[in-house]
């Protein structure tokens, strides 16, 4: 993977004269100094957003990752399968619940918000990490649903249930979270649609 000099491609001694030559009499406040900037040093800046890019992504997934793998099995629960027989005494013992593993990625999508919080005092590009978490939750639930084999009446009911409490979990957090965001992408609520 090379040094980290190697990665962010850093630039000759003439390529920093030629540099320094093409940004003289800006000002630093200025925005021309944001405009020349990137253009003067095309490759190192090229370079570190690739590596920007990659940390936003490491992030991201280790975010998400205790939530994946509350659904590692989650194609292969029992409750797919079980018979209808004796729905009726489901129903009125107070109806089906979430799955475990369900309210699991609720419960880490939640605690995580203190940590997305924080992290957002830092400055508003920090006001990102929700969207992508979220997204990257509710795409590993549509494939593990798609993955699931055979579903009995009872099987689909359970499945409308965690689906909703998932909806509900995601729309919940990508609403708090749309007016810390105002303009960012991905929508916040791109992965309640999802689920919903």
């Amino acid at each position: 993977s090379g040094t980290w000099c190697d990665r962010l491609a850093i630039p000759s001694a003439e390529a920093l004269r030629a540099t320094l030559t093409s940004l003289h009499g800006v000002q630093p406040e200025s925005a021309a100094l944001t405009l020349q900037g990137s253009k003067a040093l095309p490759t190192s800046s090229m370079a570190l957003a690739k590596v920007e890019r990659e940390a936003r992504g490491l992030v991201t997934h280790c975010c998400a990752q205790p939530a994946m793998a509350s659904l590692t099995a989650y194609d292969k629960a029992a409750e797919w399968t079980k018979a209808t027989a004796g729905m009726g005494s489901l129903f009125m013992a107070g109806g089906v619940s979430p799955l475990p593993c369900i309210t699991a990625v609720g419960e880490h999508l939640f605690a995580l918000m203190p940590q997305l919080e924080r992290s957002q005092e830092s400055g508003p590009d920090q006001v990102q990490w929700l969207p992508s978490i979220l997204d990257m939750v509710a795409e590993t639930v549509t494939q593990k649903v798609s993955q699931i084999r055979q579903l009995t009446q009872l099987g689909a009911q359970q499945l409308m249930v965690d689906l909703e409490y998932l909806h509900k979990v995601t729309e919940a957090l990508g609403s708090g979270a749309a007016a810390a965001m105002q303009h960012t992408t991905p929508e916040p609520n791109a992965a309640a649609g999802r689920l919903g």
